[in-house]
């Protein structure tokens, strides 16, 4: 039994510490809110930050939404893009959590931009799933140690996402493998598709990065998924408590730091269902009542894009983001007017 320990330690214990030690300290890790840190790195406030799903990484060019404000405003603005496919509202928080404990001089007085659908957010709470199970190991970095035993205790992901979190939050090693593994499946994913003939080449007018395909495949996906809005019932969307939900709780952060939280119905080339409109203007009812108790901001719908401008159905085409960030600017100062 010594035996087998001593060998466990020398080909397997000492090669793992040898590996991890490299990885953190050796390997470019960029993490989930990179973009952030890059302006804190530099010393620069961050006035405007967006979170919210692949829609809203689609749609918001922060460029185009900064240069708008600058403009009127005639001062430098730094706006960030946090969002990503698949994101949850907890994710939201945890990751501005975060931002604000490194740097809290630079978030202080930030307007938090937040993607709602059909006039409402997503309603998830600390006792829903926090993360996606297939986006475990990207996601683990937002995660700090103090919240894992909460995370354990409330979260109603599956113990195998729980337990590859914890794993991904002591080994960067694993994060690297598991980027590695999702490279080398796209890789034969793509070489398969080469010698079958099938096209995934990225002639289509979408961003084809923060959870958005812009191959032939993920395009007919994306359809599909629209399309199963017709199918949605009031019954599979339960009413929402949204004191107790994680937007809730996102609001009276970002209220500490003396910011303001904006919501914002980002673009999508989806048809409502006749059947569910009434369902859609009761739940946003009830969301706005809950917003103004926050005193948070909802803006009117701006986008002008017509139907063409949504290759997939459910992101804005790549080229569209930037007019319809500046038109994001504007009606956002005239809200704050």
């Amino acid at each position: 039994m010594r035996r087998i320990l001593i060998k466990l330690i020398l080909f397997v214990g000492i090669p793992l510490v040898i590996a991890e030690g490299v990885a953190r300290h050796r390997l470019p890790f960029e993490r989930f809110y990179g973009r952030a840190e890059k302006h804190l790195a530099v010393q620069q406030p961050i006035q405007f930050v967006f979170f919210g799903s692949s829609r809203t990484y689609a749609a918001v060019d922060t460029q185009a939404f900064a240069d708008q404000l600058s403009a009127t405003t005639h001062g430098p603005v730094t706006a960030v893009n946090l969002a990503r496919g698949q994101m949850t509202p907890v994710q939201f928080y945890l990751a501005l959590e975060q931002l604000i404990a490194v740097s809290p001089e630079h978030l202080r007085g930030v307007t938090v931009f937040v993607e709602t659908y059909r006039g409402a957010p997503q309603s998830h709470t600390w006792t829903s799933n926090w993360f996606q199970n297939n986006f475990i190991f990207e996601w683990a970095d937002i995660l700090p140690w103090w919240r894992v035993p909460e995370f354990w205790l409330r979260s109603e992901n599956p113990f195998k996402d729980k337990f590859e979190a914890t794993l991904a939050k002591g080994f960067t090693t694993l994060i690297y493998v598991n980027s590695f593994r999702d490279r080398l499946i796209r890789g034969g994913e793509s070489l398969v598709n080469r010698f079958t003939g099938v096209n995934t080449s990225a002639a289509v007018d979408l961003a084809g990065s923060g959870g958005i395909r812009n191959d032939e495949a993920g395009i007919e996906l994306m359809k599909q998924v629209a399309e199963q809005e017709n199918l949605l019932k009031p019954e599979d969307m339960p009413p929402a408590d949204w004191e107790s939900t994680a937007i809730g709780d996102l609001c009276r952060l970002v209220n500490r730091v003396g910011g303001k939280v904006v919501f914002f119905e980002a673009p999508h080339g989806i048809v409502i269902p006749n059947h569910l409109s009434a369902f859609f203007k009761q739940r946003r009812d009830k969301f706005s009542r809950a917003a103004r108790q926050w005193k948070a901001t909802l803006l009117t719908p701006v986008s002008r894009e017509t139907s063409g401008d949504f290759p997939d159905l459910m992101h804005l085409a790549h080229s569209k983001a930037a007019s319809y960030s500046r038109e994001l600017a504007a009606a956002y100062l005239a809200a704050k007017n």
